[in-house]
C-alpha cells in the first residue's frame, strides 16, 4: 500500500475518532448545575433523650486540712558526695563502634540514604566533615559497644541494600 494512502487513512480515522467524541458534546443542551433545595428539606425531629431533666449534683467535702510539718534540723556542712569513676576498674576505656556505610558530596543523597536506613529500623546518623574536594557528609549506623553485634548489621545491610560499610571506632 502506498505511504501517502496510508497516511489519508490515518488521519481520516482520528478526524472521524474525534468527530464521534466532541459532536455529541456541542450538539447535546447545556446542563445547569442543580444545588439541592435547602428550604424543602424535612428537619428531623429532636431526640428524646435531650428532653430528659438533669438532677443537681451535690459538691464533694472539701479534705480535711494537713498537718503542719516538724521543724527540720539545720545542717552546719552539705553531706558528702561520694566520687564516681568513669572507668572501668581494668583500666580500659569504654569505646562504642559506628558502621560507615557511604560517603557522599550531596547532602540531599546523603539524607535520602539516612532516612532509608531509618525507616528499615537502624539507629542512623549524618557526620559532615571537611575534605580536600568540599565538604562530605558520611551516613553512619550506630553507635554499638558491640562489635560483633555491628558486623551482623553490616551482613544484613549488604545484603539488603547491597552497600559494603566499614566498622569504625567511634569516639
Amino acid at each position: 500500500m502506498d505511504l501517502r494512502l496510508k497516511h489519508r487513512l490515518v488521519g481520516a480515522a482520528v478526524l472521524l475518532a474525534l468527530a464521534v467524541i466532541f459532536l455529541p458534546m456541542l450538539l447535546r443542551a447545556p446542563q445547569t448545575a442543580h444545588a439541592p433545595d435547602i428550604e424543602r428539606m424535612p428537619i428531623p425531629e429532636r431526640p428524646a433523650y435531650f428532653e430528659q431533666a438533669l438532677e443537681p449534683v451535690a459538691a464533694p467535702e472539701p479534705p480535711p486540712p494537713m498537718p503542719e510539718p516538724a521543724p527540720v534540723a539545720e545542717l552546719d556542712a552539705p553531706p558528702a558526695v561520694p566520687s564516681v569513676e568513669t572507668k572501668p576498674e581494668s583500666g580500659i576505656a569504654l569505646s562504642a563502634w559506628v558502621l560507615q556505610v557511604a560517603s557522599f558530596t550531596s547532602e540531599k543523597y546523603a539524607e535520602r540514604l539516612r532516612d532509608k536506613l531509618r525507616k528499615k529500623g537502624y539507629a542512623t546518623f549524618m557526620e559532615t566533615v571537611q575534605g580536600s574536594k568540599g565538604e562530605l557528609y558520611r551516613v553512619r549506623v550506630g553507635p554499638e559497644l558491640d562489635q560483633k553485634k555491628l558486623g551482623r548489621i553490616r551482613d544484613t545491610i549488604a545484603k539488603e541494600h547491597k552497600l559494603k560499610g566499614i566498622i569504625i571506632r567511634y569516639p
